[in-house]
């Protein structure tokens, strides 16, 4: 549930005040945090589950020490923060392990993996990874099974698209065996039902005929190839697509092109967005035919039009786009 506006109100005002009698304003990102912090507290969270911004090492987030640090899949994203090796963001990545603070690490590249394993070793600190085995691959879920602590746990379900999501749920029970190791009390029920349960708004989210994906960095368009080389075939298929200039835009054009028929290219209300015209260029360069609109709703319109009836939309390229495209889906299915 998100924070109710009479305590997001209170909360900024506190901190505003706070923020105001120091020498150096904080940044956004920072006053964000300090307000959620506060709400955390006012709310008496038992457990809180908290995503670092950027990075990791330098983060505001950063200031917290966990019961459990979790590290994803690293890829080459806000490099201009961060550095232009994989090997440097997994090292700021690694900046969020404390003394004595199990690690969970999830999938990663063999270079990435390196710098986190060391990173860990000279801190001394366990390292916790679990693979997925049996992966059965549906198109709105997937199954597994997987060696949890002293148990093998066989047949989780997990209701979400994408074979990679297996490895996302290793991830979390990475993090849920590191916190039973500690003495929480986790049965096995509440965990089957936590993973047949979840729901992730635009990440692989259908409205439709239109999937709406989240994906915004090479590795996150990868995962979503994945899904689109076993479920859509490239024919009956056309993306919407707006990305963010900082991002590796050729790369992702270069494998989004190759799984869809063409593209509608559109732009956020954001500075960082890369405009409409700009984008297909990009993907006319990988060989695809592409559309320029300025809004979304355009966008969307010209997209089903060119898919036609029986035809699939894939939306995806930026978090900003699916924001607002998901607005507007959201807008159509209340008025149905």
């Amino acid at each position: 549930e998100e924070i109710d506006d009479n305590s997001l109100i209170s909360l900024t005002n506190t901190v505003r005040n706070a923020a105001e009698s120091m020498s150096e304003m904080p940044t956004g990102f920072e006053i964000m945090t300090a307000i959620a912090f506060l709400y955390f507290v006012q709310e008496q969270c038992g457990i809180v589950s908290l995503e670092v911004g950027l990075g990791g090492r330098l983060d505001p987030t950063n200031i917290i020490t966990p019961a459990v640090s979790v590290i994803t899949e690293v890829g080459m994203d806000h490099m201009q923060f961060l550095g232009d090796t994989i090997e440097q963001i997994a090292l700021e990545k690694a900046g969020i392990m404390k003394p004595g603070v199990p690690v969970v690490l999830g999938r990663q590249e063999k270079a990435a993996r390196g710098v986190l394993l060391a990173a860990a070793k000279g801190k001394e600190l366990p390292i916790l990874s679990l693979t997925a085995e049996n992966v059965k691959e549906e198109r709105t879920r997937i199954t597994f099974d997987v060696a949890f602590g002293g148990e093998r746990l066989k047949a989780l379900t997990v209701s979400l698209c994408g074979r990679h999501q297996a490895d996302n749920a290793c991830a979390a029970l990475g993090a849920l065996l590191a916190l039973k190791k500690k003495g929480f009390k986790i049965p096995t029920s509440a965990v089957r039902a936590g993973l047949a349960d979840v729901h992730w708004p635009g990440r692989l989210e259908y409205f439709g005929r239109v999937l709406l994906d989240g994906a915004h960095n090479d590795p996150g368009v990868r995962a979503l190839c994945g899904y689109l080389d076993r479920w859509m075939p490239k024919e009956n298929t056309v993306l919407i697509s707006a990305m963010m200039r900082d991002k590796e835009t050729e790369k992702m054009c270069q494998r989004l092109a190759a799984r869809v028929r063409c593209v509608v290219c559109t732009q956020p209300n954001i500075p960082r967005a890369m405009p409409a015209g700009e984008l297909a260029k990009e993907f006319e360069a990988q060989g695809i035919r592409a559309y320029a609109f300025a809004h979304v709703k355009d966008a969307l319109e010209e997209a089903r039009r060119l898919a036609g009836p029986e035809g699939n939309v894939v939306c995806a390229g930026s978090l900003y786009l699916i924001g607002e495209m998901r607005t507007v889906l959201r807008e159509e299915r209340d008025k149905r």
